[in-house]
């Protein structure tokens, strides 16, 4: 009301009406943000966020690709990419994407934590295994969310682990929480009642 022109709140608007399940009024919003500032890389990968967590994989894809051949040095929307790829099957394009970006991201807990759903979700338990302790030892000289470890043990079909990080960070209020309702990595969880509960807990309607 007192700035239309704001971006920065178009944006975190949008990104809560789509963490509430809101999708045409947070699309007007992103759209709103795009228009105002076109060229913006953000801008454009929340764009491209949009259309992942409404199950729209190929045009994410297209947008992100689109994205990151405009701001080649822009790696966050690389990781997106994985991400999308990952939960497609595409897994070699997954993994040739990783290890172009290995040089950029190497040794961040984000691109490890990129190798361990990769390994999950393609079936690839001992090396899924090996990152979640690597990522543990990470864990003792830096901050890893929960939420990292509870993505990975879910992919591998290990719910019982998978649910107690994801109780670990309700209390230690991770932020990612906020996309537990449309996150496409928690689909093999949706089916199980402490699913629903976990909704309820966090406040997601």
């Amino acid at each position: 009301e007192l700035n239309q022109n704001y971006v920065l709140v178009r944006i975190t608007y949008s990104q809560l009406l789509q963490s509430m399940g809101r999708n045409e009024e947070a699309f007007a919003q992103i759209e709103q943000a795009r228009q105002l500032d076109p060229l913006d890389a953000g801008i454009a990968m929340n764009v491209g966020d949009f259309f992942y967590f409404t199950r729209r994989y190929d045009e994410a894809v297209a947008h992100y690709s689109r994205t990151l051949e405009q701001n080649p040095d822009f790696q966050p929307v690389a990781l997106k990419l994985v991400r999308v790829h990952t939960k497609t099957g595409d897994f070699a394009e997954a993994e040739k994407i990783l290890r172009t970006t290995g040089e950029v991201v190497r040794g961040r807990e984000t691109s490890l934590a990129a190798w361990g759903r990769l390994h999950a979700a393609a079936g690839r338990r001992a090396q899924a295994l090996k990152v979640i302790g690597e990522l543990k030892v990470q864990a003792t000289k830096r901050y890893i969310p929960p939420y990292t470890f509870a993505e990975i043990h879910g992919l591998l079909g290990d719910r019982d682990e998978a649910f107690a990080w994801l109780n670990n960070a309700l209390e230690e209020r991770t932020d990612w929480l906020v996309l537990l309702k449309i996150n496409p990595l928690m689909d093999p969880m949706r089916a199980d009642p402490r699913f629903a509960e976990l909704l309820r807990r966090v406040g997601l309607p």
